[in-house]
Protein backbone atom coordinates (compact mmCIF):
# COMPACT_ATOMS: atom_id res chain seq x y z
CA UNK A 1 0.00 0.00 0.00
CA UNK A 2 1.24 3.12 -0.80
CA UNK A 3 2.30 5.49 2.07
CA UNK A 4 2.04 9.52 1.90
CA UNK A 5 5.92 11.21 1.63
CA UNK A 6 6.49 13.19 4.94
CA UNK A 7 9.04 16.33 4.01
CA UNK A 8 12.08 17.36 5.91
CA UNK A 9 11.46 20.95 6.98
CA UNK A 10 13.74 23.94 6.41
CA UNK A 11 17.47 22.81 8.32
CA UNK A 12 16.55 18.87 7.41
CA UNK A 13 17.02 16.59 10.06
CA UNK A 14 18.33 19.13 12.53
CA UNK A 15 15.20 20.96 12.51
CA UNK A 16 13.15 17.69 12.63
CA UNK A 17 15.02 16.45 15.76
CA UNK A 18 14.74 19.75 17.46
CA UNK A 19 10.97 20.02 17.24
CA UNK A 20 10.70 17.04 19.00
CA UNK A 21 8.59 17.52 22.20
CA UNK A 22 6.72 20.38 20.41
CA UNK A 23 3.38 21.22 18.49
CA UNK A 24 5.34 21.50 15.36
CA UNK A 25 6.71 17.98 15.59
CA UNK A 26 6.55 16.20 12.58
CA UNK A 27 4.13 12.55 12.33
CA UNK A 28 5.83 9.89 10.39
CA UNK A 29 3.17 7.41 10.86
CA UNK A 30 3.24 5.21 8.18
CA UNK A 31 4.94 7.64 6.24
CA UNK A 32 8.07 8.04 3.81
CA UNK A 33 10.39 9.94 5.94
CA UNK A 34 12.73 11.84 4.09
CA UNK A 35 16.40 12.86 6.04
CA UNK A 36 19.20 15.09 4.80
CA UNK A 37 21.33 17.90 6.06
CA UNK A 38 23.97 20.24 5.43
CA UNK A 39 27.30 21.20 7.33
CA UNK A 40 26.67 19.11 10.24
CA UNK A 41 29.13 16.70 12.13
CA UNK A 42 28.65 13.45 12.09
CA UNK A 43 28.74 13.59 16.00
CA UNK A 44 25.78 15.59 15.74
CA UNK A 45 24.07 13.40 12.59
CA UNK A 46 24.51 10.53 15.36
CA UNK A 47 23.07 12.21 18.36
CA UNK A 48 19.46 13.69 15.67
CA UNK A 49 18.94 10.05 14.51
CA UNK A 50 19.48 8.40 18.12
CA UNK A 51 16.95 11.13 19.06
CA UNK A 52 14.69 10.11 16.44
CA UNK A 53 14.55 6.27 17.24
CA UNK A 54 14.50 7.32 20.97
CA UNK A 55 11.20 9.07 20.70
CA UNK A 56 10.11 6.49 17.97
CA UNK A 57 9.72 8.48 15.02
CA UNK A 58 11.75 6.46 12.87
CA UNK A 59 10.22 3.16 14.20
CA UNK A 60 6.46 4.38 13.11
CA UNK A 61 7.85 5.46 9.48
CA UNK A 62 6.65 2.96 6.77
CA UNK A 63 10.15 3.78 5.08
CA UNK A 64 13.35 6.07 5.34
CA UNK A 65 14.64 7.94 2.02
CA UNK A 66 18.21 8.96 3.26
CA UNK A 67 19.80 11.80 0.98
CA UNK A 68 22.73 13.97 0.40
CA UNK A 69 24.69 14.43 3.89
CA UNK A 70 26.77 17.31 2.42
CA UNK A 71 29.62 18.32 3.75
CA UNK A 72 28.56 16.15 7.22
CA UNK A 73 31.50 13.19 6.78
CA UNK A 74 28.04 10.49 7.76
CA UNK A 75 29.70 7.58 6.61
CA UNK A 76 27.45 4.28 5.66
CA UNK A 77 28.57 2.64 8.97
CA UNK A 78 27.08 5.47 11.10
CA UNK A 79 23.83 5.18 8.78
CA UNK A 80 23.86 1.08 9.19
CA UNK A 81 24.34 1.52 12.67
CA UNK A 82 21.29 4.05 13.86
CA UNK A 83 18.94 2.50 10.60
CA UNK A 84 20.09 -0.87 9.83
CA UNK A 85 18.05 -2.72 12.70
CA UNK A 86 14.58 -1.12 11.73
CA UNK A 87 11.87 -3.11 9.89
CA UNK A 88 11.04 -0.73 7.21
CA UNK A 89 12.53 -0.22 3.66
CA UNK A 90 15.62 2.38 4.06
CA UNK A 91 17.01 3.67 0.99
CA UNK A 92 20.53 5.73 1.14
CA UNK A 93 22.66 7.65 -1.60
CA UNK A 94 19.93 9.16 -3.27
CA UNK A 95 19.78 12.48 -4.97
CA UNK A 96 18.31 14.45 -2.56
CA UNK A 97 19.72 17.31 -0.52
CA UNK A 98 21.87 20.36 -0.81
CA UNK A 99 23.49 19.34 -4.17
CA UNK A 100 23.34 20.47 -7.87
CA UNK A 101 21.64 17.60 -9.23
CA UNK A 102 18.60 16.35 -7.34
CA UNK A 103 15.28 14.75 -7.15
CA UNK A 104 12.05 16.84 -7.27
CA UNK A 105 9.84 14.79 -4.69
CA UNK A 106 6.25 16.10 -4.34
CA UNK A 107 5.87 15.87 -0.68
CA UNK A 108 2.57 14.28 0.36
CA UNK A 109 1.86 12.33 -2.77
CA UNK A 110 1.17 8.65 -2.22
CA UNK A 111 4.47 6.41 -3.23
CA UNK A 112 5.77 3.13 -2.34
CA UNK A 113 9.68 2.61 -1.60
CA UNK A 114 11.32 -0.58 -2.34
CA UNK A 115 14.42 -0.35 -1.19
CA UNK A 116 15.89 -3.74 -2.44
CA UNK A 117 15.05 -2.66 -6.78
CA UNK A 118 16.17 0.95 -5.47
CA UNK A 119 13.28 2.60 -6.43
CA UNK A 120 10.16 4.87 -5.36
CA UNK A 121 7.34 4.44 -7.67
CA UNK A 122 4.15 6.87 -6.81
CA UNK A 123 0.82 6.39 -7.11
CA UNK A 124 -0.46 9.42 -9.35
CA UNK A 125 1.14 12.22 -11.32
CA UNK A 126 2.02 14.70 -8.65
CA UNK A 127 1.40 16.95 -10.91
CA UNK A 128 -1.99 17.97 -13.62
CA UNK A 129 -2.23 20.09 -16.10
CA UNK A 130 -6.11 21.47 -17.47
Amino acid sequence: MPSRIRPHRRRESSLIAALIGTPYEINTDGALLVLEDVDESPYRIDRMLTQLRMNGALLRAAGIIAGGWTNCGVTDELLRDRLGDLAVPILTETLIGHIDEQWTLPIGARATLDADARTLTFAQPAVHFA
